[in-house]
């Protein structure tokens, strides 16, 4: 996925909803974003998201919109 990818699915959003990170699909998590940071690996930019804290476990919801169930 590239930056450009992200900006086309999250321009359809409102600017003031709270991003979130979803992680580990066998054992579903959410997180807060604590920084986005862009980092030249081998001459190629690479944009990394940091982990921030854990919120808790994904709603179910969010677990079938991702299709990790």
């Amino acid at each position: 996925m590239t930056v450009r990818d992200i900006l086309n699915r999250l321009d359809a959003l409102d600017p003031e909803t709270e991003v979130r990170f979803a992680f580990q699909p066998n054992w579903p998590l959410e997180y807060s974003i604590d920084d986005i940071v862009g980092v030249n690996i081998d001459g190629q930019e690479v944009v990394y998201l940091g982990q921030g804290e854990q919120i808790g476990y994904l709603q179910e919801e969010v677990v079938k919109a991702l299709s990790w169930q």
